[in-house]
């Protein structure tokens, strides 16, 4: 992977190039090329808030261009830069994904990736939508990858992409769905991350691009409310889905609420248990004849 250390306007920058590839055997439509590059722009806003969560240090802000366009299986190369106030902090980043094979560029791969598999656990948590199995094995993998590279536990790796995507939940689902786009045509096609040299870092299967939705459709007076380490108390378990036969309420604020868990959180740390010290986001939806906004469900973020 190339990677540039040098200087911009007064500040230090860090620049590697990374390759999106669409598996695809069939050609690409020029509007699904677009809305690709489309949601790729509106998902990678995120990257640096991760990475610089991941490595504990300060990023100024990134850069990211499109260096090549390939037809055949559909190739996007991305230079990315990161930008440093100081050489000091740079050196401080290189010596830092150096010591964690950054280098190689599987960790930035597995959060591009990871930020694209949450949007697509996100656009399936809209109402009336089917559980996603293959999604939530893909976005394990992907966290696996990526805290084996940064030696770090996966839940750690998980809620670092978790909490950067928190205040764009919709922009960062609606850019999943996009990116999908140029897979659609084609029921065997994946998705890869990496680079030249190694462009199957992290992949999202055909499944999991089949399980996401073609479209976003949640309400426009839906409320979220965040809460941390508050006390859920379980009224219904299923070991075998994330998204249905849970619920609980929590204690002392809710009546008992449809549950969905996070594609990171693992079923077998509720299941059977009274009640659970975790993370949740509280959804209001508008119900009846005044449209009052009422809490509907729980989404489980984190347990503790």
């Amino acid at each position: 992977m190339q990677q540039v250390v040098n200087r911009e306007n007064g500040l230090w920058f860090y620049e590697t190039k990374h390759r999106i590839t669409y598996n695809t055997k069939k050609p690409v439509p020029i509007r699904d090329i677009i809305q690709s590059l489309q949601g790729l722009e509106a998902m990678l806003g995120t990257v640096p808030v991760i990475i610089s969560k991941l490595t504990e240090v300060e990023i100024d802000h990134a850069t990211f261009s499109l260096a090549a366009l390939e037809s055949g299986s559909l190739i996007e190369d991305v230079v990315v830069r990161f930008f440093f106030k100081d050489k000091a902090g740079m050196e401080a980043f290189i010596d830092k994904v150096r010591d964690n094979k950054v280098t190689k560029g599987v960790v930035i791969a597995a959060v591009i990736g990871g930020v694209i598999g949450y949007g697509a656990h996100l656009a399936t948590s809209q109402p009336a939508q089917p559980p996603a199995p293959s999604i939530t094995i893909a976005n394990n993998t992907i966290i696996a990858v990526g805290a084996d590279a940064m030696q770090m536990a996966p839940e750690t790796f998980a809620a670092a992409v978790r909490e950067a995507v928190q205040a764009n939940k919709k922009e960062v689902a609606q850019g999943a769905i996009k990116m999908m786009a140029p897979s659609r045509g084609d029921p065997e096609s994946s998705l890869s991350i990496g680079t030249e040299t190694a462009p199957n870092q992290v992949t999202l299967p055909p499944k999991a691009i089949a399980e996401t939705p073609t479209r976003l459709d949640l309400g426009k007076n839906e409320r979220t409310e965040d809460f941390s380490k508050v006390e859920i108390q379980l009224r219904a378990h299923d070991l075998d889905s994330k998204k249905t036969g849970w619920a609980g309420m929590i204690a002392g604020k809710t009546e008992r609420l449809r549950i969905e868990l996070d594609p990171h959180v693992n079923e077998a740390d509720l299941f059977g248990k009274a009640s659970v010290k975790a993370d949740v986001t509280l959804v209001y939806e508008p119900r009846g004849q005044g449209m009052k906004l009422t809490p509907v469900k729980l989404f489980v973020r984190k347990i503790y």
